[in-house]
């Protein structure tokens, strides 16, 4: 199974061959964030959606912080 070509250029260092494991974990923490709060919601737990979105913007700083200062994913000159 081939790995779509945008997920590998979100996951990968400038390369596009290296995976970043800084960015491997961003993205599955996105992802079991978002999809445990699909599942409160099925299971009609409480669900708010100011905690939600705070989450999210933390998680999203997190990761741009991290993608600004990684100097392993910079393109040498």
């Amino acid at each position: 199974m081939r790995i779509p070509e945008w997920l590998l250029h979100i996951l990968t260092q400038a390369d596009n061959f290296t995976f970043d494991h800084g960015k491997l974990i961003s993205f599955f923490s996105f992802l079991i964030y978002f999809v445990l709060s699909i599942i409160a919601l099925i299971l009609f737990q409480k669900f708010d959606p100011m905690n939600f979105a705070t989450g999210v913007s933390a998680m999203a700083v997190g990761f741009g912080i991290h993608i600004k200062l990684n100097p392993g994913d910079k393109p040498d000159a």
